[in-house]
Order: structure tokens, then C-alpha cells, then sequence
């Protein structure tokens, strides 16, 4: 994650957030003690992670805003970009207000795909995650971890939405169905937050029909989300070129690297400087042809 950043990372580190979150952010409301809340709660896990005799405290998959908010906090803290964020902004008119902004060779490339989708006789349907789903859902995912040679298998799932259920974060969720004639050929879980959709799993039979992940997880969300009042859909990260391509922005993720209480810094202000300077120039690269899918904070560096 760190890329060619020099360190000791091989060392023991103090990991905030979930094991498989690709999204996380400060757990303070705003308000007048936001900042001095924030300092206690970083804080504790720096004496934490002293108690365990690791080197340091690493909070990954933040917002630049977010990040940079903590650094703010702890004078000692260091901001690392080290990926990008895809999101999907929700136009008030769904899908196809997005077509009309975009380009031509774009637009035509989501309507094909559509249409071969429905050629094929598949259709998109939208259900709760109860147990029964969860039971089928739970296959799913696993036997497509399984193809992409991805940990969790059918009894990680089990426990996950078990768990799910037990926490009430199940009631948050929204099931994309991929259907054909009585069969589900592929499904897409989605979590509610606010005005956010969080896509989060993706499972499919081998003979699912052509496009349906673009159409479960971009094109169909699009419409749902805009008919239910949400303005955002969090794509999580890879794929991103596919999901540029179909209209997503990619914002830049930051971890957070602290040392221990009373410690050196990990990484000097210099040294983060410029490799978050190679990764801005990295992406930028990367993504030249089509510099509409970066957003603009890419440039605030």
C-alpha cells in the first residue's frame, strides 16, 4: 500500500478500521468537540498500540478531508496517498440524464451493453437481503472469490451476514437482482448511509448474461438511487478504468501514519511530500486521456 515510500514497514502496526473496508472516515459529529474528541480517540489507540509494542498506527482508506483532519490534530501524523476512490455522482434524472453529459463513444458503448443485457432476457429486480437471500447471496460471493482467487469463502459469509443481521446493518441493505425467466443469474449488495449507496458485494453463475455487473452495480443503481434520494454511489476500489469509463470520478484515498507516543517520525514531512507528489502525477498519467474522471483534488497538492 505504502508503494516505494521508505519506512520499516515490515514492522508490527496498530490497523484502524475493518479487516475489508475500503471506506473509512472520523467516527466524531461535527461540532466545538469534534477536535478535542478526535485527539482522545487517536490518542487511545497510540497507547494501545505502545502496550503491544508495535511501531506505529496506520488508518488507511481515508478521505484527503479526513486525513488531513487528524494530521491537523496530531502535529506528527503523516497524510500517504495511496489509491483512488470511485464514485458515481446520482443525477437527479438517473441514468439517463447521465448519458446526455457524456460522450458520444461513451454513450453509445452503455447503450449497447444494455441492450445485450436485455437481449439476452435478463431483467433487474430490487429486494431486501433477509436470511433467505442471504443463504443464496452467500454462494454467490463466495464461489466469485473464489474465481478471483479471493479470500472468504461460503462460511466467511455465513458469518458475515449473521453478523449482519445481529447489528441491524442488514436492515441498511438493498439487494440488485439479475434475473432470467425464474433463475437469479447475479446479484449486487448495496448499503444505504445517508445519501450514499455503499456497493459492497458482487456474485454471478457463470452463465450470467453479458454486462451484468455494469448493470447491477452502474447503470440499474443509477436509476434506483436517483428514485429513492441518493446522490452518491461508492464503487470501492479497483476496476477503475471499467468504472471511469461509465461515468465514475476517482478521488484520491489517504492513509494516516502515526508513530507511537513519544517516538520519531515514521516519515518526514519531505519525504511524504513527494511521494504523495509521485502518486498524483501517477494517477494523472494513468487516467490522461480522460481527465474528467479525476476530481479536482488531485490538483490540490
Amino acid at each position: 500500500m505504502v508503494g516505494d515510500l521508505p519506512g520499516i514497514w515490515d514492522e508490527q502496526y496498530l490497523w484502524l478500521g475493518g479487516h475489508r473496508v475500503t471506506a473509512n472516515s472520523l467516527i466524531c459529529i461535527n461540532g466545538r468537540q469534534e477536535k478535542l474528541v478526535a485527539k482522545k480517540l487517536i490518542q487511545s489507540a497510540r497507547v494501545y498500540a505502545a502496550k503491544k509494542n508495535y511501531s506505529g498506527v496506520i488508518w488507511p482508506f481515508l478521505s484527503v478531508n479526513d486525513a488531513n483532519k487528524i494530521a491537523e490534530y496530531c502535529p506528527d501524523a503523516r497524510v500517504i496517498l495511496h489509491s483512488a476512490d470511485p464514485i458515481l455522482h446520482v443525477p437527479a434524472g438517473g441514468f439517463l440524464q447521465l448519458t446526455r453529459s457524456a460522450k458520444r463513444s461513451d454513450r453509445k458503448k452503455w447503450l449497447q451493453e444494455i441492450k445485450s443485457f436485455h437481449s439476452y432476457g435478463a431483467t433487474v429486480e430490487w429486494k431486501s437481503l433477509d436470511i433467505e437471500m442471504m443463504q443464496f447471496a452467500g454462494r454467490l460471493i463466495a464461489e466469485n472469490r473464489r474465481k478471483y482467487g479471493s479470500s472468504g469463502g461460503l462460511e466467511w459469509m455465513t458469518r458475515t451476514f449473521s453478523a449482519q443481521l445481529e447489528s441491524k446493518v442488514a436492515e441498511k441493505a438493498v439487494v440488485a437482482l439479475c434475473r432470467l425467466g425464474s433463475s437469479v443469474k447475479a446479484i449486487a449488495i448495496f448499503y444505504r448511509h445517508r445519501d450514499w449507496l455503499y456497493g459492497r458485494y458482487w456474485g454471478s453463475e457463470k452463465d450470467h448474461p453479458p454486462y451484468s455487473y455494469y448493470v447491477l452495480t452502474q447503470y440499474a443503481a443509477l436509476d434506483w438511487a436517483s428514485q429513492h434520494g441518493f446522490r452518491h454511489i461508492h464503487l470501492s476500489i479497483s476496476a477503475w478504468e471499467s468504472k471511469v469509463r461509465r461515468g465514475a470520478v476517482l478521488y484520491p484515498l489517504a492513509m494516516v501514519i502515526l508513530p507511537i507516543q513519544n517516538k520519531p517520525n515514521l516519515v518526514s514531512k519531505q519525504v511524504a511530500y513527494e511521494h504523495n507528489m509521485s502518486v498524483v502525477e501517477h494517477w494523472k498519467n494513468r487516467f490522461a486521456t480522460r481527465p474528467e474522471g479525476l476530481d479536482l483534488s488531485w490538483s490540490n497538492w
